[in-house]
């Protein structure tokens, strides 16, 4: 649990810090967002919380008053419903997983803030999500196989 948390915040550090670096086109992925979906799926409810905790630092850092701890945790535990019931091991999925989760948050984060529009959902939303889901994939490739290799959750 203790390499989970350290990932989620080594991740938070890099969202904040390293990840404006690859932005094509001013878009960036959202690798925290990647991060609480691979823990929820993977070992289960401790994903909620992780989501919960770094959303709170999130809107620390964005001055967004509880979006992304409202999201995150909400994302969190929907994956941790999902888990039991999916075949985890499908790349196909993932991305399936990925860019509902990306576009669902961050419209709802948008209507939150009274900023959702439809130019925004083509200019931002849409190529986010995309972005995410790509990097995504490479990532939960290689958490399953090379970092996280034990499974701890069996429902």
């Amino acid at each position: 649990m203790i390499k989970l948390i350290v990932s989620t915040f080594l991740f938070f550090i890099m969202q904040i810090t390293i990840v404006n670096n690859i932005a094509i086109f001013h878009i960036t992925p959202d690798i925290v967002l990647i991060i609480i979906l691979y823990i929820a799926l993977f070992y289960g409810e401790i994903g909620m919380w992780i989501g919960f905790g770094i959303g709170i630092f999130l809107d620390l850092y964005n001055f967004s008053l509880g979006c992304n701890t409202l999201m995150l945790s909400l994302i969190g535990y929907g994956a941790k419903e999902l888990s039991g019931r999916i075949y985890r091991d499908a790349p196909l999925l993932w991305g399936i997983i990925i860019i509902t989760s990306s576009i669902i948050k961050n419209i709802i984060i948008f209507i939150l803030q009274k900023e959702l529009s439809f130019q925004l959902i083509m200019t931002y939303i849409l190529p986010e999500a995309i972005y995410t889901t790509v990097v995504g994939i490479v990532i939960f490739y290689i958490f399953k196989n090379y970092l996280f290799i034990k499974n701890t959750y069996n429902r």
